[in-house]
C-alpha cells in the first residue's frame, strides 16, 4: 500500500508538472499614452464682455491631467505596469494661454508651466515647430525651469546646436545630462518579466514658423537619421523589446509621404506616435504598414489641443528577460475629457491665471466701438488687417495666410480688447516687405502647376484682383517694380519649398541633364527670393520692447503689436469718418454710442484712388553734333548780310535728369528736372563787314541749362486723355568762356551774351491708337522767352559800337500747336530677369513769332521736329542702362538788324544729332504702380 501511495503521489506530481509545462506563458501588457499638439491650450483663456452671456463649461489641461491620473490609478489597482506618457511636440504654442504665462516677469509663469508638466509626469517630451513660435528668451526661461524638474526633451535628428541656443543644454539629454540619440525605458516587473522600450523623436527639417530662430541648429534628414538610430538600437547589450518613434513630421501631404516612407523603409520600428492622422477627427486612429522585411508597423495618431487623451494598449510575448519580446496585439483607445475627471488643484491654479489675464488683457483698447447691431466677423477682420498692413507700410498690396488669423473669438461685438487680438492673432509675426517685378508678382499670385514660386497655401489678399490681373485697379506691368507686405511665415514657406526641391534634386544618385538644370534653376530662385524680401524695421524702434507694451507709431514691426497700437490709439478714425460720409446711416448710429465707430467690415480703404508716386533718376553722357546751315533750304536764299554766325559744333555733355511721377487711377502728374553741363568745340563762320567769311576755333563750356517741366493727364476716359503741360527753361550763366570779357567775346564771335529764361504751356489730349503700344497727341502751345540781362544792352552805346552782332533772344510771343506720337516700352529681348526694351517719341511743333508792341513787324513761322529713340536694358530691378539717339530739325528766326531784336526774319535750318548713354535708377514708393 505504501508503494502504491507513493506511486499515486508521483503520478500526480508528474501530471501537474506536465500541465504546468503545457500552459502558455502570459503576455506582458504595456500602455502608451500620448498627447499630440497641445498647442498651448491651457484653459482657453477668454474674457467676458459686459452684457455677454456666460460661456459654456470648458475643458482645460487640468481635465487632461485628471484623465492621465485616472489611467495610472487603474493600472496600479490592477497590478499592471504604469503606462508611459509622451508628448509629440507643440506644447508651447501658438495659443495665448501659455504665451501669457511665458510673458510674466521673473519667470513666474514659466515656473508654473514647468510644474504642470512635472505633474503630468511625462517620460519624454518631443520638440515641435511651435516651440520656436515663441521668442528664444521665453523658450530659454521655460527650459531652464523644466531642467530643474528633470524633464527630458527629445529631437533626435537635431544633431547640432550652437552653445548659445536655449536647446543646447536640454535637448537629447537624460536626467544625468548625458547626450542621447534615443531613450530606453524599463517597465515595472510583471510576473517577473520587464520590458525595455527604446524611444526617439523626429522633427522636420523645414519649419517655416520658426523663421530665424532655427539659426545655430542643424537638423538631419529624418529618414536617414532614423536608420542610423536603429543601427545603434540593434547593438544594445540587452535586447530592446519595442521601438517607438515619436513623430512631429506634420500632417500635410508631403509630411504623410515622409511618414509612410519612415514606416516602410526603416526596419525595426514597431510603433509610430504621430501628430498626423487627424482627418478632422479627435479620435485615436491607427494605420498599419508593412516594411521591407514583412513586419507590421503601427502608426497611431489623433486630435490636437488636448481635447482627448490618446491611449494604445499593447500585448507582448516575452519568453524570458534575456529574450526579445514579440508584439502580438495593438489596441488604440480614445479617452475623451470629462468634466468630473479633473485635477482640482490645477484647475484652481489655471482659473487664477485666467483672472489675472483678463485684468490685464480683457479691457477695452482705445475708445472705439463696433456699431451696435453689427459684429465684426472673421472675414471682416481678415480684410481689415490686410488694409492696416497696406496702409501702414505704404505697400501696393498685402497678403497673409489665412491660418495666421484664428476664428475662435469671432464674431467680435461692442469693442476690441487685447484678448481678442491674442486669440485672433496667436503669432506675433514679423512684417516683411517683398520687392519684385510685375512678371514675378504674377508668378507668385497666380497658381501654376509645378511652379516653385507660387504661394502654396490658402492666402488672403488686399489690392489684388487675380481674374483681372490688376493691382489696385491697374493692370500689372511686367517690367514695373511692385512691393507687397506680408508676414515672415509666408516668405519662409516659399524658402522651405525651394529648399525641399533643392535637397530632392541633390539626393538624386544618377542626375540627368534635366535634373542638373532644374537644380541650378532652383538655386537661382532661392538666391533671388532672399534678395527680394527684408523684415520691416524702424530706426526708432527699441528691439527690447515687450510684446505687451504699447508701441509708438514708428515702432510696430510685428503684426499683433501693430494691431494693438492701431486700436488703442484710435487710428481707424479717418476710415470711420470716410465710411460715415459715404453711408449717412452709420453717422446716425454713431451718435448713440460714445467713442469712435470702428468700421465693422474690412472694406475701409479705396486705394484705387489713393495718391501714389515713383521716382526715376538718370545720368547721361552725350555726344552732340550740331549743324546750322547758312542757306535757306526752302527759298534757296543765302544770308551774307544778315548779322549772324553759322557753325558746326561738337559737344560732350553730362545731364542729370530726375523724373517724378505721381497720381491716382484717374489723375497723373509727371515732372522732370534736368541739369545740363557740356563742353564743346566749335568751328565758327563769321560774317565780316564786306561779306567775307572768317574762321575761328574755340573751346567753350556750357553749364547753364536747367529745365523744369510738368504735365497733368486725366486718364479715367478710356483711350482718351486730356493733358496740360508747363515748362520752365533757364540759362543761369552767360554763354561763352568764363575767362573772356564781354567786349572780347563780342569782338571775337560777333555774338551777344545773355542770361534768360523761357516759359511754355500746352493744352491738348492724347489718344491710344494701339493701347500700350502707340499713342498720338495734339495740343495748343504758347511760349515766351525773357532776357534777364544781355551784353551789349539794347539801346546802349555798346550797341552802336557793335552794330552787327547775332544771338539776341527771341522775346516775342510764340503761339502754335504740337503733334505728337509716342510708343510704350516695347519688349525686344528677355534674358532671365534682364529685359531689353525700346521706346520712341516724335514731336512736331509749329509756332508763330508774334512781335509784342512793335509796329509794322511781320509774323514769322518757326518749325521744330524732334525724334527721340531710347533702347534700355535692365541690369537690376532698380538700375538699367540706356542708349539714346535724339535728332532735331529746327528753323527759327533771326533779328533783322541791330535796331530792334524783336523784328525777326526766317532763320537758317539747324540739324542737331545727340547720341548718348545713360544709367537710369528707378525707385518707387507708396501704395500702387502708376501707368
Amino acid at each position: 500500500m505504501r508503494g502504491f501511495g507513493l506511486g499515486i503521489v508521483g503520478w500526480l506530481v508528474c501530471f501537474f508538472s506536465a500541465q504546468a509545462q503545457t500552459k502558455p506563458a502570459q503576455n506582458v501588457p504595456l500602455t502608451l499614452l500620448f498627447t499630440p499638439d497641445i498647442g498651448g491650450h491651457l484653459q482657453g483663456f477668454r474674457c467676458q464682455k459686459p452684457g455677454e452671456k456666460a460661456k459654456a463649461a470648458r475643458f482645460s489641461l487640468a481635465h487632461l491631467l485628471g484623465q492621465v491620473q485616472t489611467v495610472r490609478k487603474a493600472h496600479q489597482q490592477a497590478g499592471k505596469p504604469q503606462p508611459l506618457l509622451f508628448n509629440t511636440g507643440d506644447f508651447l504654442g501658438p495659443r495665448h494661454d501659455i504665451r501669457f504665462l511665458l510673458s510674466q516677469p521673473k519667470g513666474k509663469g514659466a515656473t508654473a508651466l514647468a510644474d504642470l508638466f512635472l505633474a503630468f509626469g511625462y517620460d519624454l517630451i518631443g520638440i515641435g515647430n511651435h516651440e520656436f513660435s515663441v521668442s528664444l528668451q521665453a523658450l530659454d526661461t521655460f527650459l531652464q525651469k523644466s531642467r530643474r524638474n528633470a524633464l527630458q526633451f527629445s529631437a533626435s535628428n537635431l544633431v547640432g546646436t550652437e552653445s548659445r541656443h536655449p536647446l543646447h543644454i536640454v535637448i537629447n539629454r537624460d536626467k544625468l545630462q548625458q547626450k542621447r540619440s534615443y531613450f530606453v525605458f524599463q517597465t515595472q516587473p510583471f510576473q517577473g518579466k520587464q520590458l525595455r522600450i527604446a524611444v526617439f523623436h523626429l522633427v522636420p527639417q523645414d519649419m517655416p514658423v520658426a523663421g530665424k530662430r532655427l539659426l545655430g541648429l542643424r537638423i538631419a534628414p529624418p529618414i536617414a537619421h532614423a536608420k542610423q538610430v536603429m543601427e545603434q538600437i540593434r547593438k544594445e547589450k540587452l535586447p530592446v523589446d519595442l521601438t517607438v518613434v515619436m513623430s512631429h513630421l506634420g500632417h500635410t501631404n508631403s509630411a504623410n509621404r515622409e511618414l509612410r516612407q519612415l514606416a516602410k523603409e526603416v526596419p525595426g520600428i514597431d510603433v509610430i506616435l504621430t501628430n498626423g492622422l487627424r482627418d478632422g477627427s479627435t479620435h485615436t486612429q491607427t494605420v498599419i504598414y508593412t516594411n521591407r522585411k514583412g513586419e507590421h508597423v503601427y502608426m497611431v495618431g489623433g486630435g490636437k489641443y488636448g481635447r482627448m487623451l490618446h491611449r494604445v494598449d499593447l500585448q507582448l510575448r516575452k519568453p524570458s528577460n534575456a529574450a526579445k519580446a514579440t508584439l502580438v496585439d495593438v489596441k488604440p483607445i480614445s479617452m475623451p475629457l470629462q468634466s468630473q475627471v479633473v485635477d482640482a488643484g490645477w484647475q484652481q491654479k489655471l482659473q487664477g491665471w485666467e483672472n489675472t489675464y483678463c485684468k490685464r488683457w480683457g479691457i477695452q483698447l482705445g475708445t472705439g466701438r463696433i456699431p451696435s447691431g453689427k459684429a465684426m466677423t472673421y472675414k471682416n477682420f481678415l480684410e481689415y488687417v490686410l488694409n492696416v498692413l497696406r496702409h501702414t507700410t505704404k505697400s501696393e498690396l498685402a497678403v497673409i495666410n489665412e491660418g495666421a488669423i484664428r476664428s475662435r473669438p469671432f464674431p467680435l461685438k461692442q469693442f476690441i480688447t487685447a484678448d481678442d487680438l491674442y486669440q485672433a492673432l496667436p503669432f506675433n509675426s514679423k512684417l516683411v516687405r517683398v520687392t519684385l517685378t510685375g512678371k514675378e508678382l504674377l508668378r507668385w499670385f497666380l497658381p501654376r502647376t509645378g511652379s516653385i514660386e507660387t504661394l502654396d497655401e490658402e492666402m488672403a489678399y488686399a489690392g489684388w484682383s487675380p481674374k483681372q490681373k490688376q493691382v489696385n485697379g491697374r493692370a500689372v506691368e511686367p517690367n514695373k517694380i511692385y512691393q507687397f507686405v506680408t508676414i515672415e511665415y509666408v516668405v519662409s514657406r516659399q524658402r522651405t519649398q525651394l529648399l525641399r526641391t533643392i535637397r530632392k534634386l541633390k539626393s538624386n544618385l544618377k542626375p540627368t541633364v534635366a535634373s542638373r538644370r532644374a537644380l541650378v534653376f532652383a538655386q537661382r530662385k532661392l538666391k533671388k527670393l532672399d534678395s527680394m524680401w527684408k523684415v520691416i524695421t524702424y530706426p526708432t524702434c527699441n528691439q527690447q520692447v515687450k510684446l505687451s507694451d504699447p508701441c509708438s507709431s514708428r515702432c510696430c514691426p510685428k503684426l499683433r503689436t501693430l494691431l494693438r497700437h492701431h486700436f488703442k490709439n484710435d487710428q481707424f478714425r479717418s476710415w470711420s469718418r470716410e465710411r460715415q460720409r459715404r453711408n449717412p446711416a452709420l453717422a446716425q448710429s454713431s451718435q448713440k454710442l460714445p467713442g469712435t465707430i470702428i468700421p465693422y467690415d474690412g472694406k475701409v480703404l479705396e486705394l484705387n484712388e489713393a495718391f501714389a508716386w515713383s521716382l526715376d533718376t538718370s545720368i547721361a553722357l552725350a555726344f552732340d553734333s550740331n549743324h546750322i546751315s547758312p542757306v535757306d533750304l526752302v527759298g534757296a536764299r543765302s544770308y551774307p548780310r544778315i548779322p549772324t554766325d553759322f557753325f558746326t559744333q561738337y559737344q560732350f555733355s553730362g545731364t542729370l535728369n530726375i523724373a517724378l511721377h505721381a497720381g491716382t487711377r484717374s489723375h497723373q502728374w509727371d515732372s522732370n528736372f534736368l541739369l545740363h553741363y557740356g563742353a564743346y568745340i566749335r568751328s565758327q563762320t563769321v560774317v565780316k563787314e564786306r561779306g567775307a567769311l572768317g574762321i575761328s576755333d574755340i573751346f567753350d563750356e556750357v553749364n547753364d541749362q536747367v529745365l523744369l517741366n510738368t504735365q497733368y493727364r486725366y486718364q479715367r476716359i478710356k483711350r482718351f486723355r486730356p493733358l496740360v503741360r508747363a515748362e520752365l527753361q533757364t540759362e543761369l550763366t552767360r554763354r561763352g568762356r568764363p575767362n573772356l570779357s564781354d567786349t572780347a567775346y563780342v569782338e571775337t564771335l560777333n555774338q551777344i551774351r545773355y542770361r534768360s529764361f523761357s516759359l511754355e504751356g500746352e493744352v491738348g489730349f492724347e489718344v491710344d491708337a494701339v493701347p500700350k503700344y502707340l499713342i498720338f497727341g495734339l495740343s495748343v502751345s504758347a511760349k515766351r522767352e525773357f532776357a534777364l540781362e544781355q551784353f551789349p544792352d539794347f539801346g546802349s552805346p555798346d550797341m552802336q559800337t557793335y552794330p552787327n552782332i547775332g544771338g539776341f533772344p527771341d522775346t516775342n510771343f510764340l503761339p502754335g500747336f504740337v503733334l505728337l506720337y509716342r510708343t510704350g516700352e516695347l519688349k525686344l529681348l528677355s534674358l532671365g530677369q534682364r529685359v531689353m526694351t525700346f521706346q520712341s517719341m516724335g514731336r512736331y511743333t509749329f509756332r508763330l513769332s508774334v512781335p509784342v508792341d512793335v509796329k509794322g513787324a511781320s509774323v514769322q513761322p518757326t518749325h521744330e521736329l524732334e525724334l527721340d529713340n531710347v533702347l534700355s536694358f535692365a541690369l537690376t530691378s532698380y538700375l538699367s542702362m540706356a542708349f539714346r539717339l535724339r535728332a532735331i530739325f529746327y528753323q527759327g528766326t533771326l533779328q533783322k538788324d541791330s535796331s530792334d531784336p524783336r523784328v525777326r526774319v526766317p532763320g537758317p535750318w539747324a540739324f542737331w544729332l545727340t547720341p548718348s548713354a545713360m544709367l537710369q535708377l528707378r525707385w518707387g514708393t507708396r501704395g500702387q504702380s502708376i501707368q
